[in-house]
């Protein structure tokens, strides 16, 4: 696949403006009890690439806050829990994560 077949959802005004600005503020998650609720769609596909996009950034963020911040260890416990379609297609993919994950 092309790049410009990747980035071509991007040709989208509204996909352009919703990412485009931070709202999510990831980079607090692990400093307080949070809440983040990430929905894919189960028949279209489109744009599931914006919920790796946050789960990778998620993950980075807070791995280097654990280990540059808070000497190895989030001061928040982490728990993810994702649907079966989602634990299969991108859970089973990461092997060393700050958080644990329960399949629901």
């Amino acid at each position: 696949m092309s790049c410009g077949a990747r980035l071509a959802p991007f040709d989208i005004a509204q996909l352009r403006e919703i990412m485009s600005y931070d709202e999510l503020e990831l980079d607090k998650i692990g400093d307080r009890k949070t809440i983040l609720f990430l929905i894919m769609s189960d028949t279209d596909s489109t744009f599931n690439f914006i919920i790796s996009i946050i789960y990778t950034q998620l993950f980075n963020l807070l791995c280097e806050k654990a280990d540059d911040v808070y000497n190895g260890r989030l001061p928040v416990k982490g728990l993810g829990v994702t649907s079966q379609q989602a634990a299969r297609a991108f859970v089973a993919k990461m092997h060393c994560l700050p958080l644990s994950f329960k399949p629901s």
